[in-house]
């Protein structure tokens, strides 16, 4: 089923000038204190749709906003019941396979009423002699004139958010012939409703244009450019001057885009830029006097097409929001005393469907002044994204603390550079592109750092081994109690004895395979174990699969201790060279396009079918979910080494403190507060990695066990196995024994998997010419000595 959220007027009668607005009382502060006349508004979070959790009939549920009204804020709610996994709903019967709830909340986020419009929807069905024949089922909403609408697939009804009842009925489409609103968009006067058709076997979208004057008009998709069946409008996002560039997708994730007139109707190939904002069409919400705007990690951004950027409309530095949540937030309401914004509820588990359809509400007040003046600034900076355990971390702390107060930075974060559409996440070189950005920024911090301009925290940096160094960190050895932490990673990570950057979670990286086909204390692979694995274990096909340029920068983690030492590069090593070997001889490239769009799906393995698969970030849960059944009989081995050395650690989440920063004791009680029973386990629970602590591992392993068991419990009562993983739901029952086992394999990886991004990029760009037979491995080395040498030199 396709469904597409609606845009409405309402959204946007009390939004004037939001930007000026939003910002004003933001001038130039004192870069170390909060003053007392910085914006500041309060956060309230509260959980919408727990009536319908509690419903043991309802299978998955999902609710839709339609509007505000006065102090109301309207939701329609849809809920499926419990069926049989090979049938199929009758979508030409919607009354009577889902539950329509029509909610209705407070600004302070509290249930005011909730209604089951089900049978008063179906009582008031325009449809003469019944419900028409459909192919599909759409639920769309709104406001109109102050009452909330609701639209199921052609028919819309008018409600009375203070009843229930049924108002008024009719057919959208005037004819009854079954087609299906697919969306509707409303921006600078202009109303464009999408309707899905399907006639002689071809599927088209028809336009249903209302200008600012009242003018209706109406075409077809196909009439005005040459398409394929399947072809989709998957959004439109009004640019200015009465244009609006439409997004296209089909069946075979193919996309296009397209500027429509709104005054002609012509629509032609969009010529612009549109790696910055293409990912944004879900998302996009039109204000009057502000334009189509986002929510990010930083805040609320506009989309400016003249600058082809997106700038900011309001900063999350103004308020206490977990900024983990905030890059899921859909705006609902804006103006310059209140921010409503919305998201499906963060449970912590993204590999397995546990059909939760419970939603948060955040609002967001103005306040009169800012409760945190006064306060000293702490700057903590990511050079990836913000977890969610961090960011709670960050507003437990600063809720909490009399004196402090942390702002996070993301100006360090290539990631944040996509987000913010700097980058073109879409770019042919997009993977060249992001080793450079990773390479410059860590650059700049350095640069930073050594000058006393950096941030006082650095976060995530832990794969950036040239960091860790007195002149930029602090060591925090002395600072922190090891006492049930996994002290063989911290002893990884250790530089020269010294804890510069302290791993809070991690991942593993390495291959999956059984057991029996490993020796008892085989760890990894030397270079002749793993050809004599591939040929015989693997029948011929390396279970990595990336190719030869990206196998080599994965396994040379395992070597990359030894190519540079107090910043003197020298790769001409036996190690690197037994890697440089190895791959060309024995590593096949990747066909060209193969790994076009670049899409993960994640499926479970029976134990039947169990073979070699590399991963780059394993952690407990995704392990659970895939080998549910094999758990205990899988092993995690390590890449090919001179060594043959076991997995190798990812840090998924890192904390280090400015060898520079003047509020040392304040970070360090805030590095500690990180390594917190509750945070860790948060860390485990929510952010899909392994904690520090073996504690909270522990404890997070066994709730994920539990809520993945109860889950199977359900579903196989109603489903086979083959039909539970063909939906994606838990599919076999889990043993704790497996959190030992996967603790255990944890204890025994000894190795960073991390290589300096910038040695990355000269490397992905010299090696290629050894492994193609252009230069002899003594040239290529030559060259990469250089110029890594000579950046060095440079960086400091």
């Amino acid at each position: 089923m396709y469904y597409k959220r609606r845009i409405i007027a309402a959204f946007t009668a009390t939004v004037t000038c939001a930007s000026a607005l939003l910002m004003s009382g933001c001038g130039k502060q004192d870069d170390n204190i909060v003053s007392e006349d910085s914006l500041w508004y309060s956060t309230t979070k509260t959980t919408i749709g727990q009536q319908y959790s509690e419903n043991d009939d309802i299978q998955t549920f999902s609710p839709t906003y339609l509007g505000r009204i006065d102090d109301k804020l309207i939701f329609l709610t849809t809920c499926s019941y419990y069926r049989d996994a090979v049938s199929e709903y009758d979508v030409a019967a919607p009354f009577e396979q889902y539950l329509y709830g029509l909610d209705v909340y407070g600004l302070d986020g509290t249930l005011i009423s909730s209604f089951d419009i089900t049978q008063n929807l179906k009582d008031c069905d325009p449809h003469a002699g019944g419900e028409a024949e459909c192919y599909m089922l759409s639920v769309q909403g709104g406001i109109r004139d102050d009452q909330a609408l609701v639209a199921i697939n052609d028919a819309e009804f008018i409600v009375d958010e203070d009843t229930g009842e049924v108002v008024s009925a009719q057919l959208a489409t005037g004819d009854g012939s079954g087609a299906v609103e697919d969306g509707m968009f409303e921006f600078a006067g202009y109303e464009v409703k999408l309707y899905f058709t399907f006639e002689n076997e071809f599927s088209d979208t028809q336009f249903q244009i209302t200008d600012p004057d009242g003018e209706v008009s109406e075409f077809r998709l196909s009439d005005k450019i040459t398409m394929e069946d399947g072809t989709y409008v998957d959004g439109v996002i009004y640019k200015g001057d009465d244009k609006a560039v439409v997004k296209l997708s089909d069946y075979n994730w193919n996309e296009s885009f397209y500027e429509l007139d709104l005054k002609t109707f012509q629509m032609t190939e969009y010529s612009g830029e549109t790696g910055w904002f293409r990912d944004d069409f879900f998302d996009a919400v039109y204000f009057e006097g502000v334009g189509n705007v986002i929510v990010n990690q930083t805040g609320i951004r506009k989309l400016d097409f003249e600058a082809n950027e997106k700038t900011e409309v309001f900063s999350f530095d103004s308020c206490n929001i977990n900024r983990y949540d905030a890059d899921n937030l859909l705006l609902l309401e804006m103006d310059e005393d209140t921010i409503i914004m919305t998201s499906r509820k963060y449970n912590g588990n993204s590999y397995y469907s546990d059909l939760s359809g419970e939603s948060d509400l955040f609002i967001l007040i103005r306040q009169d002044s800012n409760p945190n003046a006064g306060k000293t600034i702490l700057t903590a900076a990511s050079l990836d994204t913000f977890d969610y355990a961090f960011c709670e971390a960050v507003c437990r702390y600063n809720e909490s603390d009399p004196d402090h107060f942390i702002r996070l930075e993301n100006k360090y974060s290539t990631e944040a550079r996509y987000m913010n559409g700097e980058l073109d996440s879409y770019s042919e070189d997009k993977n060249e592109e992001y080793l450079e950005s990773m390479g410059e920024l860590s650059t700049r911090l350095m640069v930073d750092l050594l000058s006393g301009d950096g941030p006082d925290l650095i976060i995530n940096g832990g794969s950036y081994a040239q960091l860790n160094s007195d002149d930029y960190l602090l060591d925090l050895s002395d600072s922190i109690d090891t006492d049930g932490l996994f002290t063989n990673v911290i002893d990884a990570s250790k530089q020269d004895g010294k804890i510069y950057q302290l791993p809070l979670a991690l991942t593993v990286s390495g291959i999956v395979t059984k057991r029996e086909d490993v020796a008892p204390d085989q760890a990894g692979f030397t270079f002749e174990q793993y050809e004599d694995f591939v040929s015989t274990v693997c029948n011929g096909t390396d279970p990595v699969g990336i190719g030869k340029i990206d196998f080599f920068i994965n396994a040379m983690t395992s070597v990359c201790h030894e190519c540079v030492v107090n910043d003197n590069a020298d790769f001409d090593n036996a190690g690197f060279r037994a890697l440089a070997e190895y791959v060309s001889e024995n590593v096949l490239d990747m066909p060209e396009g193969s790994d076009e769009e670049n899409i993960v799906f994640v499926e479970p393995v029976p134990s039947s079918q169990v073979s070699a698969e590399y991963y780059p970030n394993l952690s407990f849960d995704y392990l659970m979910f895939v080998y549910s059944d094999s758990i205990s009989d899988i092993k995690v081995m390590g890449l090919p080494s001179p060594d043959g050395r076991g997995p190798g650690i990812s840090i998924s989440s890192s904390v280090a403190i400015s060898a520079k920063t003047d509020q040392i004791d304040a970070c360090k009680a805030f590095v500690n507060m990180l390594l917190s029973e509750e945070i860790q386990y948060a860390f485990g629970r929510f952010d899909g990695t392994t904690p520090m602590r073996k504690s909270s591992f522990e404890q997070a392993a066994r709730e994920s066990i539990d809520q993945y068991n109860d889950l199977y419990e359900r579903y196989s009562r109603l489903y086979t196995s083959a039909e539970i993983r063909m939906l994606g739901f838990p599919w076999c029952e889990v043993d704790y024994s497996s959190i030992d086992e996967y603790e255990s394999m944890i204890e025994s990886c000894s190795y960073i998997d991390s290589v300096d991004p910038a040695n990355a990029v000269i490397i992905r760009e010299e090696m290629p010419a050894y492994f193609s037979g252009q230069k002899t491995l003594d040239e290529v080395l030559i060259l990469i000595n250089d110029r890594t040498q000579t950046f060095l030199n440079e960086r400091g």
